[in-house]
């Protein structure tokens, strides 16, 4: 009977760990499509949703989430610098 328990949460595992890493590749098969101002710009829910995943997968996965972030960091500093050109021209 334990063994068989041990099998099961095995399979679990190994099942969650393969979803884990289908829905990273679903995730930045989206983002490898988009520029830097499109990710910045899109909401996670339309990112995760055009991946076929839900907005709180985005969360869990960190390097994606970071990313988002980067370029949301890098679109905003991009329009800082357009904004200060204009007030100094």
């Amino acid at each position: 009977m334990e063994r068989e328990i041990m099998r099961n949460c095995e399979h679990l595992v190994d099942l969650k760990q393969r979803q884990y890493w289908q829905n990273e590749e679903r995730i930045w098969a989206v983002l490898r499509n988009m520029t830097v101002r499109e990710i910045a710009l899109s909401s996670l829910g339309d990112i995760a949703k055009e991946a076929g995943v839900g907005r709180n997968t985005v969360y869990k996965h960190r390097d994606v989430y970071r990313h988002i972030v980067a370029c949301r960091e890098h679109e905003a500093e991009r329009m800082r610098k357009i904004q200060e050109s204009g007030k100094n021209d």
